[in-house]
């Protein structure tokens, strides 16, 4: 199990860099869209005009300094989606591989895994409860439980 979570972080680690380099890039927007202004474009360099405001001109520079925390907000929601998708891909692949491998279906998996995890839960409750009993009672030896120590009030 712990190789499985090694391979999901290195995995994650991989592909979450991968959608970093992708999550500045924007969606075109309606070309027939009617508007007076033009469509800005990601390819624009600083210096390009993008609206002319009488003889008063906009350059793409000024324009992504006057949205740019907007933009880094945008950019941040992108990144966080892709990485809850991306995460949610690569669990439900190892949640595949590894019911593959014992001949289940995903759901049978995901039934026994759930189950085995109850069982954990119940049997810690279960060490903690005999560990309050036994310190409650005075003649059950501190190095050991025994189940005489249990019935102990």
């Amino acid at each position: 199990m712990q190789r499985l979570s090694s391979m999901k972080h290195s995995l994650v680690l991989l592909l979450v860099g991968g959608t970093l380099a992708c999550a500045c890039n924007q969606s075109q927007k309606n070309p027939q869209a009617t508007s007076s202004l033009p469509v800005v474009s990601e390819g624009q360099q600083g210096s390009d005009v993008v609206a002319k405001v009488g003889s008063s001109e906009i350059t793409m520079a000024e324009l992504n300094d006057h949205v740019a925390s907007q933009l880094r907000e945008v950019q941040e929601q992108i990144f966080e989606v892709k990485k809850q998708g991306l995460e949610q891909m690569v669990n439900q692949r190892l949640v595949q591989a590894a019911a593959f491998k014992k001949g289940l279906t995903e759901e049978q998996f995901m039934k026994e895994a759930w189950r085995a995890k109850r069982r954990r839960r119940r049997t810690r409750r279960s060490r903690r409860s005999l560990i309050k009993t036994a310190a409650n009672c005075p003649q059950a030896p501190s190095s050991r439980i025994t189940k005489s120590a249990s019935s102990c009030s």
